[in-house]
């Protein structure tokens, strides 16, 4: 890929990604008036719940497929790339059926697990159907970015979050209604737009299996295992930042002062997108450059120009959020939100070391098989859960939520060090 695609590639998704965030912006503006902050609190845990669930069943694919792909094409294996992606496909399509068959069959009170209470129970099924549209629109995605065609790869993402708040506009007096449309929606847009894609890409069907192909399905369904298996509880544990300590804030705290993390987390959350816009180019520029090269080199002058781009502007955003704190809730949410800002100038900080995390996670998912993200995902979610386990105040628990991220960014960090000076030989 050369310097002027990437760079266009990385414009093409940041004028994607802040199209994404106005949306996501306008249709929390429109929810949290039309909630308020209890009721806002108790749709946000169910929001975030399908995050685990849905990455559960992409099993770390959304990260193998863009590298695989990447990868072969550079090398000239064409069907090998088609085969992964079908056998990526009908995997993940097998897990949705795990997923639902363990609702069904464990032993366990969900409702209760997520809300701490059996009042939400209705909520259950929007949370699955949801989970599984954002993991067939997770899966196509990453096909826009094994094939490096990010045009498609924001379009993609624009028209799902229009017609997410679309839905919202409509359907917000049934938080389960909604989500349920949501995903059913997700779900056939995704699967329309992977066999589309796979058609023009690879002139055979997504869909259709022949008796030739199933050997060769299964080998690659070993190579993506080995591969994935060992990333798919840093995957979990990535998505379960953010619902999981909400979880255990609401049981000890109640729903009313949950609240303020809610509202912090989604902040949080809103800007990200923009850090992680070029780690979505870099995982399959990096993975083509292993393909064509076997060495990383090249890519590491761009990280690190990047990475002075990323601690610069997050301080930025830090000192802006810190400074207008009242405002920005304000505009965001309304009124009855700006009692929470004193929890949102704090848990900001985490912006930097997420950055650092942000940009440096897929060039590592790239470059090693070794998965250093997972490890340091667990040791990061460990320290914020034993602060969440053992404190009893605000204070406590942002500590918590800071030494976390403190250590997740710092340690992506001294890991790319490590391998990109011992691919880069």
């Amino acid at each position: 890929m050369s310097s002027n695609k990437f760079s266009a590639d990385v414009m093409y998704t940041f004028a994607g990604q802040i199209v994404v965030i106005a949306v996501l912006f306008g249709m929390n503006k429109y929810l949290s008036i039309e909630f308020q902050p209890e009721l806002y609190t108790i749709y946000n845990i169910a929001y975030k719940a399908a995050g685990p669930l849905a990455m559960g069943i992409v099993f770390c694919l959304g990260i193998a497929v863009p590298r695989y792909i990447a990868l072969y094409m550079a090398k000239g294996e064409k069907e090998r790339s088609a085969d992964l992606v079908q056998t990526a496909f009908f995997l993940m399509l097998f897990l949705m059926l795990v997923v639902i068959g363990a609702y069904f069959i464990l032993p366990v009170n969900w409702g209760w697990l997520i809300f701490g209470t059996n009042a939400y129970d209705g909520l259950l099924w929007g949370i699955i159907v949801y989970g599984l549209g954002l993991a067939l629109t997770t899966f196509m995605y990453s096909f826009y970015r094994g094939i490096e065609d990010y045009r498609k790869y924001n379009g993609s993402q624009i028209i799902v979050q229009l017609f997410i708040l679309a839905i919202a506009l409509g359907f917000s007096s049934d938080i389960s209604s909604m989500m349920i449309i949501w995903g059913i929606g997700m779900s056939a847009f995704a699967i329309i737009g992977l066999e589309r894609i796979y058609r023009q890409e690879f002139n055979s069907s997504l869909l259709l299996v022949s008796s030739g192909k199933i050997r060769s399905l299964w080998e690659n369904l070993g190579e993506l295992l080995r591969f994935c298996l060992p990333r798919v509880p840093g995957e979990l544990v990535l998505f379960s930042f953010g619902v999981i300590p909400l979880i255990i804030i609401n049981d000890k705290l109640g729903t009313m002062a949950t609240g303020g993390f809610v509202v912090a987390l989604i902040i949080n959350g809103a800007v990200m997108p923009l850090y992680g816009l070029t780690g979505t180019v870099l995982l399959p520029y990096v993975s083509r450059l292993l393909g064509e090269s076997g060495s990383v080199a090249s890519a590491s002058g761009k990280i690190n120009k990047l990475l002075l781009v990323y601690i610069v502007s997050s301080l930025v955003i830090i000192a802006g959020v810190a400074f207008f704190a009242d405002t920005i809730l304000w505009i965001l949410f309304d009124s009855s939100y700006m009692v929470y800002a004193a929890q949102v100038q704090l848990l900001i900080i985490t912006v930097l070391p997420n950055s650092i995390y942000l940009l440096l996670r897929n060039p590592l998912d790239a470059a090693s098989v070794v998965p250093y993200n997972t490890i340091n995902l667990i040791v990061s979610f460990g320290i914020l859960m034993g602060f969440l386990h053992f404190g009893t105040s605000y204070l406590e628990y942002i500590t918590g939520f800071l030494l976390s991220y403190s250590y997740l960014g710092l340690s992506s960090w001294l890991c790319w060090l490590y391998c990109s000076r011992r691919i880069g030989r």
